[in-house]
C-alpha cells in the first residue's frame, strides 16, 4: 500500500471517529436511552480513530510523519476514557451524564489536535 493510500485510511478512521463523537454530543441535554445512540458503532469508530492515531504517532517518530494533527497523550487517554466506559452502559439505561462527560473531554482534546 502506498503512502497516500494509507494517509487516506488514517484521515478516514480519524473522521468516522469525530462523526461517532458528534452524534453522541448531539444527544446530550436530553434524556435518550442507550438503544437510542449505536454504542457498539461508537465504539468501533473510537477504536479505529485510536488505532489511526498510534499509527500517526509512530509514522512520525520514525520519521514518515504527514500529518498536521497535534496527537498527544492526552487525546490519547480520553479517547481511551470514553472506550473504556462505553461497556458500562447498560442497554436501554438512560445515557448517564459521566458519559457525555467524557466524550466532551475527547472533543475538546481533538479540537487541540486539529488546531
Amino acid at each position: 500500500m502506498d503512502t497516500a493510500q494509507r494517509a487516506h485510511e488514517l484521515a478516514s478512521a480519524f473522521a468516522e471517529g469525530i462523526d461517532a463523537i458528534v452524534r453522541v454530543r448531539e444527544r446530550r441535554g436530553a434524556p435518550h436511552l442507550a438503544h437510542e445512540v449505536d454504542l457498539q458503532a461508537v465504539g468501533k469508530a473510537l477504536s479505529h480513530m485510536k488505532t489511526a492515531l498510534e499509527t500517526m504517532v509512530a509514522s512520525a517518530e520514525a520519521g514518515e510523519g504527514w500529518t498536521s494533527l497535534r496527537v498527544n497523550d492526552e487525546l490519547m487517554q480520553r479517547i481511551e476514557a470514553v472506550l473504556a466506559y462505553l461497556p458500562t452502559i447498560a442497554p436501554g439505561a438512560p445515557l448517564p451524564d459521566a458519559f457525555f462527560d467524557r466524550v466532551d473531554l475527547a472533543w475538546t482534546e481533538i479540537e487541540r489536535a486539529m488546531g
